[in-house]
């Protein structure tokens, strides 16, 4: 017999995933008026800078408008800069500024300290770990090839 869809695999992810997302949410904005997602975008600037919208789109899993929106709201905060590519006026590289630098250490510190520190007490040994990741690895192979694949 088939699991019901409130216990499907698709389900629990997403609760999983909304779980996360909900409790950064809560604490960053608490802490420092940011949201879940302008944490996303500040980290992984904060790993490689200078990167094409379009690039942080597809790092951050999540659409242009979407990721356009956010930035604009992060560059009147004074987070991030967009400078236009002298080869095609469309294309924006985003930077970290000196204050977005700043505060993505602090969040980072921050999350470490809370939702990181728990998350990352779920892998009970290194084997769980990386079992744990090639699971999801394995889910978004399989979304987007569109092959339907169960993972197990």
């Amino acid at each position: 017999m088939s699991p019901s869809f409130a216990e499907s695999l698709g389900i629990r992810l997403r609760r999983a995933y909304q779980a996360l997302h909900r409790r950064a949410n809560a604490e960053l904005r608490r802490r420092f008026d940011v949201t879940a997602d302008q944490f996303v975008v500040l980290c992984l600037l904060a790993e490689r800078d200078g990167v094409y919208q379009q690039e942080l789109c597809r790092r951050c899993y999540s659409d242009p408008s979407t990721i356009g929106a956010l930035v604009r709201l992060m560059e009147e905060r004074g987070w991030v800069r967009r400078n236009p590519d002298p080869l095609d006026a469309r294309a924006r590289q985003v930077h970290l500024t000196k204050a977005g630098r700043a505060l993505q250490g602090d969040l980072w510190n921050a999350s470490l300290e809370s939702f990181h520190r728990d998350l990352w007490a779920v892998p009970r040994s290194p084997e769980e770990e990386r079992a744990l990741f090639d699971a999801l690895d394995r889910v978004v192979d399989a979304m987007e090839r569109g092959t339907g694949e169960v993972v197990r």
